[in-house]
């Protein structure tokens, strides 16, 4: 996905699929396995303390990531947008991040009614919607990068899970 041309839609496709793959090439397996070596008195335990540890693992993620792309959302924002926001008649530093926030709530032409210095002009509703786009296309790739580092850890501690063919019998824990 760092490697994208977020201007094509169609460079998108192969690494996202590959990467919706790996995602439930990661999850799903885990489970199944985390469930079947489980003794049976400890098995709603098990497969609840499993799911807590992948939400652990899911907020320190996000915050991670939230963290990282903010931090990049704010240099990239005096890179791209601080300049046309300016000459759109933005003056204030907390009337452009306020911009730069509603930008992300959806097309800005929905939302222009809120700023007094867009009254009236598709022109500047264009100039910075395309400021936007730029600004945020130049915080993703870092993040696509880092998740990279996480999946090839995940990949190489894949090769150390045990075999469980001991566990794999006809005993059902309940039968329904």
């Amino acid at each position: 996905m760092a490697a994208t041309d977020p201007e094509n839609i169609k460079t998108a496709w192969a690494p996202m699929v590959f990467g919706l793959i790996g995602v439930g090439g990661v999850l799903l397996p885990s489970q199944v396995i985390f469930s079947i070596i489980t003794p049976d008195e400890l098995l709603g335990t098990g497969v609840a303390l499993s799911i807590v540890i992948r939400m652990i693992g899911q907020v320190v993620g996000v915050s991670m990531f939230y963290n990282i792309f903010h931090q990049h959302a704010v240099t990239n924002a005096t890179k791209y947008f601080a300049i046309p926001a300016i000459e759109a008649g933005f003056d204030s530093v907390a009337s452009i991040t306020d911009l730069a926030t509603t930008l992300t709530a959806g097309p800005l032409s929905a939302y222009a009614h809120m700023f007094p210095q867009l009254a009236n002009s598709p022109a500047k509703i264009a100039a910075l919607q395309l400021a936007g786009h730029e600004m945020y296309k130049h915080c993703f790739p870092i993040l696509y990068l880092i998740s990279i580092a996480f999946g090839g850890t995940a990949i190489i501690s894949s090769f150390f899970l045990r075999d469980i063919n001991k566990y794999m019998n006809d005993h059902v824990a309940v039968l329904l």
